[in-house]
């Protein structure tokens, strides 16, 4: 049926919602991708709503905050505060795809 995402576990039905309702209760989480003009030490960069945070040399990082608020002035704000200079930001959501891949994941 369109516009609903069924999921299946070993031949049984375990998830049959609309998609409107996944996009509504569960695609809570945004990534904000930030360049900052120095390097950053990992325990520094501590937000409300972190879950996550990757970086691959301490000046790019990928921040995947749980919440449905926009996140870019919180790290607008924790750059101003500590002198940093921001060279690139960015926000992205999750795209139902990545949504897929997580619910469908073996556990």
């Amino acid at each position: 049926m369109l516009g609903k995402i069924k999921r299946f576990n070993k031949g049984e039905l375990v998830e049959d919602k609309s998609l409107q309702s996944l996009t509504k209760n569960e695609i809570e989480h945004q990534i904000i991708e930030v360049e900052f003009d120095i390097v950053i030490d990992e325990v520094l960069i501590e937000f409300e709503n972190l879950v996550n945070k990757q970086t691959k040399d301490n000046i790019s990082w990928e921040l995947t905050f749980e919440s449905t608020d926009d996140m870019r002035p919180k790290v607008f704000d924790f750059a101003q505060a500590n002198n940093l200079r921001i060279l690139q930001m960015s926000k992205k959501t999750k795209r139902l795809e990545d949504i897929f891949r997580e619910k469908t994941k073996k556990k």
